[in-house]
């Protein structure tokens, strides 16, 4: 890597060639890359309105942060967004993405110990549960970049099945008779993507 190791002495040129090459090519991390640069002014003229403009081509491939840099651009008044946008778009889309990103893997930790053998997913993997537990509470307490959720709250407790149905019940105390028929719902589409 031709930039960004402190350690290593920065070769811009080859830092902005090779960033160049793979963002021409649509590559969101080379794309990102060329957007850092104009942003620091590291081996390009700085340039603002360049840099979001490489930034942006990430972030609509979802590259998060793309997203963030973007997003700071025009929420520190950098760059104009465009008419219509409010300046922290951008970032609401990023922290929606590092949630999504999260909780996914969440559910993949608990989806592959739960998937092991038969008699343990039967059973029921209490170390795969704690970690759909932890989700579940990260969204009943808005905790660990979750914001605070009940349906999602109330789905993630109801996919663990386990000890946690106090703290479920607790939470349908505070929640509308439609909100727990939504997390229900989510929870039974849940398991059967994952079953």
């Amino acid at each position: 890597m031709y930039y960004n190791y402190a350690s290593l002495p920065q070769e811009f040129a080859k830092a902005e060639h090779w960033w160049r090459q793979a963002a021409e090519q649509g590559n969101a991390t080379g794309q990102y890359g060329l957007g850092l640069l104009y942003r620091m002014g590291d081996g390009v003229v700085q340039d603002y309105a360049e840099a979001a403009r490489w930034f942006r081509k990430g972030a609509l491939q979802d590259h998060l942060a793309s997203m963030n840099s973007l997003g700071n651009l025009y929420a520190r008044g950098l760059v104009t967004p465009p008419e219509g946008a409010e300046p922290t778009d951008w970032l609401q889309r990023a922290q929606e993405k590092r949630i999504e990103t999260a909780e996914r893997r969440r559910a993949s930790n608990y989806e592959s110990r739960s998937r092991g053998d038969s008699a343990n997913a039967a059973k029921g993997d209490f170390s795969a549960q704690f970690s759909i537990v932890r989700l579940a509470t990260s969204y009943a307490e808005g905790k660990h970049w979750f914001p605070k959720d009940n349906v999602r709250a109330y789905k993630w407790f109801t996919i663990a099945r386990m000890g946690p149905a106090l703290k479920r019940d607790e939470l349908g105390e505070r929640m509308s008779p439609e909100e727990i028929a939504e997390a229900e719902r989510l929870a039974r589409e849940w398991w059967s993507e994952h079953r």
